[in-house]
């Protein structure tokens, strides 16, 4: 005898007959199932209208403060960002401006130190020429040997010829 065909279809067990079908086939495929006429609105009805309702609700707001939360956050982290930035331009002003004050203050205390010795060596060969005369010719003279001294000891290009 041959096994019964089946009467019933699941949606674990494809038909084949229309695999791979597309969504479009299995829309039209679909089966209505119809209630039973009986009072309009009965007290389940009721009930999973106002559960359906409630949770419609509850998903609206808290898809709602879900918005607000992230509104809250983006302008936190704009008001942040702007803060950190007004921030690092004030500090490098000042940093710029303390540069500034460093460097001129810096050229006035080279300008200063250099009138200074200026001054100096005017009034000391004013008051004291035959001394800067002999000092001049002391650093001559030292120079002069050091010179000597030094090219004496280096190598000397043409000391195989002697």
């Amino acid at each position: 005898m041959t096994e019964p065909q089946r009467v019933y279809s699941s949606s674990d067990v494809p038909e084949y007959a229309s695999y791979p079908a597309s969504p479009e086939d299995a829309i039209g495929r679909a089966r209505v199932i119809e209630l039973p006429e009986g009072e309009g609105d009965s007290n389940i009805e009721a009930a999973a209208r106002n559960v359906g309702s409630a949770i419609g609700r509850v998903v609206s707001r808290v898809r709602e403060k879900r918005d607000q939360v992230k509104d809250t956050v983006d302008e936190t982290t704009y008001r942040l960002r702007s803060r950190a930035r007004e921030a690092t331009d004030r500090v490098r002003s000042q940093a710029r401006e303390a540069s500034r004050n460093y460097s001129e203050l810096a050229q006035e205390k080279i300008e200063t130190a250099r009138s200074s010795a200026r001054d100096l060596a005017r009034r000391a060969t004013r008051d004291y020429p035959v001394h800067v005369i002999l000092g001049a010719a002391v650093a001559g003279v030292l120079i002069g040997a050091g010179l000597r001294i030094w090219r004496e000891n280096r190598y000397e290009p043409y000391e195989f010829l002697r």
